[in-house]
């Protein structure tokens, strides 16, 4: 009441009374940061949208938090909140007093509270420079922090430890991957039992490129806790991001009930994170029907929660739980923008444009075919091998619900031989509902996979992985990237919606698609013969009366033609150029290269340039980037294809990311080999 109170005085424009309000409200939680914004915006300290703090502003903002400072001696936030707009030596000062406090604890959550003053260049170098003082410090002896005092007493070993930890995460954040292995791999020697350093190890290897190697950190961490449930999910997702599905279906398995069918408990708990990790792996490997069966699940689950809330209505009414009721009602109304299901719907329709754009492999025998003609001898056995432990596995888990059906049966016959009473009835038919659930038809997705025209389609009847609300309101660009495509590839023209429109210089693959559907396509990536507003067909096939192809007119799609004349006709090479070379972004480039390709095959060697001129940014996330360009420069058939340039690619890469695995670095790691093979028999339930 108190917080409402606050808000509506403040709404009235009566300042006064809402600081007042605000000012009893920290008394009595002096931690709630919502309360220290109320106060800061009804005092005017707050910096208005796109503008930082002026002079007067930041002054009346330190006399104000040294004044709740002395109040609220033991209060984090007011200390934390000086770190915002504080600078210079006063900066440097104030984060020594507040980092001591959480180094001196063990918190691990310091880098992500700290993290927001990473967009500040500055205040990143200082941070940088007083946790490698203090690390400094503390190694001699006595171990002290930098500015403490002579009376102070040495710090514990432990204190150091932390540093070193902070120090990995902030090298990993700016890209420095090497720094943050050092410091990691220095922590791990003094405290090799801290189960903290293993996980951010796993994210560090992972930034790396040496995905197995971060999957056999994430699985020593597991070890040191097996009845963690967050170490064996952090382990299940760095063996699906490692292409190793079964094992990482068995590692989930653990925290299941004994007799629990894996993959059928898994869709029952509503494992969202699971399968959008599985349907990544899956459509790694290609493997599409695997793949939609994951992507699908996922939007099922969506499909229950917005059929649940029926249930939810007249239970609200009857409860008078009307709070409650509304945020329901709110956060259905945004149901579908959620991010699980803009990436299962954006997975799904990858999958179903992969599958239309190779129909000769649809089938699963010339799936199989196609997979074995790319692979060694020794590739091959490994696969016979695998396909041999799938089917043992599938014919287990027909026998396991054989026998679980058989045993329900019995304990029903039994319970119904004993039951007198109507109750007793009505529990035993429960179980038996329960015990004796029908078996998947299509486990692997076959039948998903197997469509002679995955476009024309529509999805199951009980799935709705494109509503109208995803398209219209997606909150990523992802979303559009998605629509855009799969309206391009059905009728060689797509319209756009505003996000694409104006994003053609602001995010990489929007732009691309813009061009595309502006000057009519064959196929993606290849140009109508009639250019702009000119007809396209698919392939060899004739045009049907009244198909797509080319822009036909209409208001939305005119913009997009004027738009495409502007930009791409009249010197896009020079605005892109320009536009990019202030970017770090190799996602940025390789778009932009794409682009004068798709417009101009002769600019070519001008989209080279452009794209390899300077490859290397400062994200932490380039190893990932530059495989982008790698599969993009070696992909047969591709807009930038170039097989020396691919190869010298993926020499200057293996020097910039020794560990990769995908490069081929000098520096792969070595590590403790776990039979990942022969998880349950090693230390699957005997772990317990």
């Amino acid at each position: 009441m108190d917080v409402m109170k606050a808000s509506l005085y403040f709404n009235l424009g009566r300042m006064q009374e809402s600081e007042t309000e605000y000012r009893a409200l920290l008394d009595a939680n002096p931690d709630h940061y919502q309360m220290h914004t109320g106060l800061q915006t009804c005092m005017g300290l707050k910096a208005a949208e796109g503008s930082s703090l002026t002079a007067e502003q930041v002054a009346a903002l330190t006399k104000l938090y040294a004044e709740l400072s002395a109040a609220y001696p033991r209060s984090l936030a007011c200390k934390r909140i000086q770190l915002d707009f504080k600078s210079g030596a006063e900066f440097q000062a104030a984060l020594d007093t507040y980092a001591r406090h959480y180094l001196r604890k063990g918190v691990p959550s310091l880098f992500m509270d700290l993290r927001p003053l990473y967009k500040d260049e500055v205040k990143v170098k200082a941070v940088q420079d007083l946790f490698e003082s203090c690390l400094v410090f503390l190694a001699a002896t006595p171990s002290t922090f930098p500015s403490a005092a002579a009376e102070e007493k040495p710090e514990a070993p432990q204190v150091r430890v932390w540093v070193l930890y902070y120090l990995a995460q902030h090298y990993d954040r700016l890209g420095l991957i090497e720094k943050a292995l050092q410091r990691v791999d220095e922590a791990l020697a003094h405290t090799p039992t801290l189960i903290e350093l293993y996980t951010i190890k796993t994210k560090i290897l992972k930034h790396a490129g040496d995905y197995v190697a971060a999957a056999h950190q994430a699985e020593t961490g597991r070890r040191f806790d097996l009845s963690d449930r967050y170490l064996n999910s952090a382990a299940v997702k760095a063996l699906l991001r490692c292409g190793k599905e079964e094992t990482a279906i068995l590692t989930a398995a653990l925290f299941l009930k004994d007799g629990d069918l894996q993959a059928t408990s898994l869709y029952e708990m509503q494992a969202s994170w699971f399968e959008l990790a599985a349907g990544a792996a899956y459509l790694r490997k290609q493997e599409f029907g695997k793949a939609l069966k994951k992507y699908l699940a996922v939007t099922k689950h969506f499909d229950d929660f917005h059929e649940d809330q029926f249930d939810f209505h007249s239970y609200c009414i009857r409860k008078s739980t009307l709070r409650a009721y509304v945020a329901l009602l709110r956060f259905e109304d945004a149901l579908f923008n959620h991010a699980y299901f803009s990436k299962a719907a954006q997975g799904a329709i990858t999958c179903y444009l992969a599958l239309h754009d190779m129909p000769h492999v649809a089938s699963p025998e010339e799936v199989e075919e196609a997979l074995m003609a790319g692979m060694t001898a020794e590739e091959r056995k490994k696969h016979k091998l695998k396909k041999k432990k799938e089917e043992k596995l599938r014919l287990k888990e027909v026998e396991e619900k054989e026998r679980v059906k058989a045993e329900a049966e019995a304990r029903i016959a039994k319970e119904k031989e004993a039951s007198s009473s109507s109750a007793d009835k009505k529990k035993a038919a429960a179980s038996a509902a329960a015990s004796t659930k029908a078996a998947d038809p299509d486990p692997d997705g076959v039948k998903l996979a197997t469509v002679e025209d995955p476009l024309s389609v529509s999805p199951p009847a009980e799935v709705s992985w494109v509503p109208p609300s995803f398209l219209a309101h997606g909150p990523e660009h992802g979303v559009h990237v998605s629509t855009s495509e799969t309206s391009t590839t059905l009728a060689g023209a797509c319209e756009p919606n505003q996000e694409i429109s104006t994003s053609i210089l602001e995010v990489a693959e929007p732009g691309i698609l813009l061009v595309a559907s502006g000057m009519g396509v064959t196929q993606r990536g290849t140009l109508s013969p009639d250019g702009i507003g000119g007809k396209g067909s698919w392939g060899d096939d004739e045009e049907e009366e009244g198909g797509g192809g080319g822009i036909e007119g209409g208001g939305g799609q005119e913009q997009v033609v004027r738009l495409c004349r502007g930009r791409v006709r009249e010197g896009l090479g020079a605005t892109l150029s320009v536009k990019v070379e202030g970017s770090a972004s190799l996602q940025h480039r390789l778009a932009a290269a794409e682009t004068l390709v798709l417009v101009d095959a002769a600019a070519k060697p001008q989209a080279m340039d452009l794209l390899l001129a300077s490859p290397f940014g400062i994200s932490p996330l380039d190893n990932e980037e530059c495989r982008s360009v790698h599969v993009a420069l070696s992909a047969e058939g591709g807009l930038l294809f170039d097989a020396g340039k691919a190869g010298e690619w993926k020499v200057a890469c293996a020097t910039e990311f020794p560990h990769s695995t995908y490069f081929e670095g000098a520096d792969v790691l070595q590590y403790e080999q776990y039979e990942f093979d022969g998880l349950t028999e090693a230390f699957g339930k005997l772990a317990f």
